[in-house]
C-alpha cells in the first residue's frame, strides 16, 4: 500500500515538473514598441574670402578697368603687383580691402602686414618707417602678435551673413605715404625696392571660441596657429 502510494506521489512530482518545464519553455508575447526615426542631416559649412586692392599706375593714379563705366582693376595676387615712386611727402592710394562672401560660416579674420626692406652691405641701415608710413586701421582690426621680422598679424571676428558679403578695409584712409624727410642718399643705400605685403586668412569661429576665463586674443592666437599650420 505504502509502495503504491510512492508511486503515485513520483507521478504526480514529475508532472508538476513537467508543467513547470512546459511554462518556461514556452513562447512568450513581449511588449513590443518603436519609434518613427529622426534624421539628422550634416551639411558643409564654408568660409569665402578675397584680398584685393585698386590696380594704380606708378604714379599712384587708378587703372581704369577695360569699359569706360567699370570700376578700376583690381590687383589680388603677387604676379599682378602695385609700384610706386619714392618721391618724398607724395601720399599714395593704398586700399587692400578683404571681403568674406556672403554665407560663410562665422569666423576669425586674419591679415598679415609685412614690411620688407634691405640695405647695401657696409651702409648704415634706416627703419621701414623712415622711408614709408601707413596705419593699420584699428576700428576693424586688432593687434594680436608684436611684430616679428617685419610682419605683424591683426584679427577680427565676423559674424555670420546669409545676404550680404562684407567688406573690411586694412589701411587706415587708405594710403601709404613717403617720409617728406626722406633724403637722396638714404634712397641711395637701399639694396632693392621696399615692399609692403597684405595676405589675409580666415578659421571657422566655432571650435576657437573663447573658453571660461579666457580673453578674446588668447582664442585667436590659438586659431591662428591653426591658420598658420594649414597654410604652411
Amino acid at each position: 500500500m505504502q509502495k503504491t502510494v510512492s508511486v503515485k506521489l513520483l507521478a504526480v512530482f514529475m508532472t508538476m515538473i513537467l508543467v513547470v518545464g512546459g511554462v518556461i519553455g514556452g513562447t512568450v508575447a513581449w511588449l513590443i514598441a518603436e519609434t518613427n526615426p529622426v534624421v539628422n542631416t550634416f551639411t558643409f559649412g564654408d568660409i569665402s574670402i578675397e584680398l584685393e586692392e585698386t590696380k594704380v599706375d606708378i604714379d599712384g593714379n587708378p587703372v581704369d578697368g577695360d569699359d569706360e563705366d567699370t570700376d578700376p582693376d583690381k590687383i589680388t595676387g603677387a604676379d599682378d603687383q602695385n609700384e610706386y615712386k619714392l618721391i618724398p611727402g607724395v601720399e599714395y592710394l593704398k586700399d587692400p580691402t578683404v571681403t568674406v562672401e556672403a554665407e560663410s560660416e562665422k569666423c576669425w579674420l586674419f591679415v598679415t602686414v609685412t614690411e620688407n626692406i634691405a640695405f647695401v652691405e657696409g651702409a648704415v641701415e634706416g627703419s621701414f618707417e623712415t622711408y614709408l608710413t601707413y596705419a593699420v586701421d584699428t576700428e576693424v582690426w586688432k593687434a594680436l602678435t608684436p611684430k616679428e621680422n617685419g610682419t605683424q598679424v591683426y584679427y577680427t571676428v565676423v559674424e555670420y551673413d546669409a545676404e550680404n558679403d562684407q567688406i573690411f578695409n586694412v589701411l587706415k584712409d587708405k594710403k601709404v605715404s613717403v617720409s617728406e624727410d626722406l633724403t637722396k642718399e638714404q634712397i641711395e643705400i637701399l639694396d632693392g625696392n621696399p615692399t609692403l605685403t597684405f595676405q589675409a586668412y580666415a578659421v571657422q569661429y566655432s571650435g576657437f571660441e573663447p573658453a571660461e576665463g579666457e580673453t578674446e586674443e588668447t582664442a585667436a592666437l590659438e586659431a591662428w596657429k591653426t591658420a598658420l599650420a594649414s597654410a604652411n
